[in-house]
């Protein structure tokens, strides 16, 4: 390497650098957490990377007592960030205003006021809107418990009869 590559080299050193520690308190409120470096203690670590202040970001909430590899923004010790989780606890991503998913060991919850939800898997769909429920498939569709299992599980969402589960090859209710 010669001496102009190597002066280039230098000016992109960091000063503060990225560091493993350990997750020992998580804020999901403020979307930050406190992590343990040996033996210094470093509070509102931000669990997302946004530096705008939205809360339509997503965050990534890591199990306490987990490790984590926290860097610096701006290189500033004082404005850190989780950017690698070895364990995560739950996610929530905020899309916009309305729209927002949270993924946790318990399941996937999907809130969308006023905006339809639609979900596809193995040519078949389910699609939640203010009209009702579709559910279509090219193989055979089973709602166990029937109308009323449904009913509890998407609720204010009433189906009164079965022109409102829309275009499917068979309905099979047990």
């Amino acid at each position: 390497m010669d001496d102009l590559q190597k002066a280039f080299a230098a000016l992109k050193v960091r000063g503060v650098s990225t560091f493993a520690a350990e997750v020992t308190e998580v804020d999901k409120e403020n979307g930050t957490c406190t992590v343990k470096d040996d033996d210094i203690e470093y509070y509102n670590v931000q669990l997302s990377s946004i530096i705008d202040g939205s809360k339509k970001q997503m965050f990534i909430y890591p199990v306490i007592g987990s490790s984590v590899l926290v860097s610096p923004i701006e290189e500033k010790l004082e404005w850190l960030y989780v950017e690698v989780y070895s364990e995560v606890e739950s996610m929530s991503w905020q899309v916009k205003a309305g729209l927002f998913l949270k993924i946790t060991a318990d399941g996937i919850i999907i809130e969308a006021m006023d905006k339809p939800i639609e979900i596809n898997s193995n040519n078949s769909t389910v699609s939640l809107s203010s009209s009702g429920i579709d559910i279509s498939s090219d193989k055979d569709i089973r709602l166990n418990g029937g109308f009323e299992a449904l009913y509890n599980k998407v609720p204010g969402m009433p189906i009164s009869d079965i022109s409102q589960i829309g275009v499917a090859k068979k309905v099979k209710l047990s």
